[in-house]
């Protein structure tokens, strides 16, 4: 088994925190943003604009413009 680890991140589109850092210090495993690359857990939905973030190892986020884009993101790190 992989490392796996909750998060705050920016979303690259629209910059707002996921989770809000309240939600994030107030219970970082139940609000924060699940990051398990091992387990195929790489990319997540800004809870304000809706769009796509993947995320790289470096704990940065990048819009996603098409599910073709997220699949083949997927598919380089080893998931079909």
């Amino acid at each position: 088994m992989g490392d796996r680890q909750w998060l705050q991140l920016k979303c690259a589109k629209c910059g707002t925190d996921n989770p809000s850092k309240e939600d994030y210090d107030n219970n970082p495993m139940m609000n924060g943003v699940y990051y398990a690359p091992s387990s195929g857990f790489m990319d997540f939905k800004c809870r304000a604009c809706g769009k796509i973030n993947w995320i790289y190892d470096t704990y940065v986020s990048k819009i996603v413009e098409t599910e073709e884009e997220l699949k083949k993101l997927y598919k380089l790190n080893g998931f079909e």
